[in-house]
């Protein structure tokens, strides 16, 4: 976690989005899974943004449906505890990337994770984990951390930048020589006081070094590794463009990972990789033009 000085001096910025109570008290009832579809609705028509943000999905062309969806009751039954927690969080990201950040590309940076996300989504299905709309949150927000400095911080991010290519340094090592912490511990802070859940957390502030994670049994966090494959994947095709940080290492791809996610045991791990990249990539440009056309995250099953 960030040191108590960085966190007195983010405390102290009266803009830095907080949760609003509404979508707070909606994220904590999501824990629940046997709470009832009413009572979700309740709490979602208290605001007007996230009320039309439900509706639009709902009545999207990724789901199909011939006849209206006119309730947020019914919507919900439709898409699931999995989906409303993507647009309550999708909202809270895009109100983020909505504003003017200096000195970061805030369209490319959103390309980015939008990317990480769709990946991140598709890796978790891949590995059967059971919550492939938490890991597409995870890979959406595991860089909140640089938008964070970046808009609130903008006289350290500018030096930042410059210890970075002056000093040829990754962008992690220059944020801990300027702050003492990393956009990583910042952004684990800042989902932290959103109240997100605790391994959802932690995947965003180890991602850059998920061997570190450890989940009990000698083996890396499932989420943490899903996530880290996910940025991984990002560099590897050409979707970091906000940045060129240095080559992310190769041991993400040792072993049987590849040859075990696509179920192709016979492949070459070459032909496997690329396999796995156009997976991917269908993934991203379909959550990228529902974007495009809904004004918000992609959130379809």
């Amino acid at each position: 976690m960030i040191s108590e000085r960085l966190r007195r001096k983010l405390e102290r910025r009266l803009d830095l989005p907080a949760m609003p109570f509404v979508i707070s008290q909606l994220l904590r009832s999501l824990d629940d899974t046997n709470i009832r579809a009413g009572k979700l609705a309740e709490l979602i028509e208290k605001d007007q943004g996230l009320t039309s943000r439900v509706l639009s999905v709902a009545n999207s062309p990724f789901y199909g449906f011939s006849r209206k969806i006119s309730t947020v009751e019914l919507a919900i039954v439709i898409m699931g505890l999995n989906s409303i927690k993507e647009i309550v969080i999708g909202l809270i990201v895009k109100r983020l990337f909505s504003r003017g950040v200096s000195g970061l590309d805030t369209k490319e940076f959103w390309q980015y994770s939008l990317f990480c996300g769709a990946a991140s989504r598709l890796i978790a299905r891949k590995m059967d984990y059971p919550l492939a709309g938490e890991a597409f949150v995870a890979g959406l927000i595991h860089d909140l951390g640089v938008l964070v400095i970046n808009k609130f911080l903008p006289n350290e991010a500018s030096e930042i930048w410059s210890v970075s290519a002056s000093r040829q340094l990754p962008l992690e090592e220059a944020e801990r020589y300027v702050l003492g912490d990393s956009h990583s511990e910042i952004g684990a802070w800042l989902a932290n006081k959103w109240r997100l859940p605790e391994h959802l957390c932690a995947a965003v502030e180890n991602h850059h070094r998920p061997l570190d994670t450890i989940n009990g049994n000698d083996g890396v966090s499932p989420l943490t590794a899903i996530v880290s494959l996910s940025e991984w994947f990002a560099h590897d095709m050409g979707y970091n463009k906000w940045y060129n940080d240095h080559p992310l290492p190769l041991f993400y791809l040792e072993g049987s990972i590849i040859t075990d996610m696509t179920g192709e045991s016979q492949m070459t791990k070459k032909a496997s990789l690329e396999k796995l990249r156009l997976e991917i990539r269908s993934e991203f440009e379909r959550a990228a033009a529902f974007s495009e056309t809904s004004n918000t995250v992609a959130l379809y099953k």
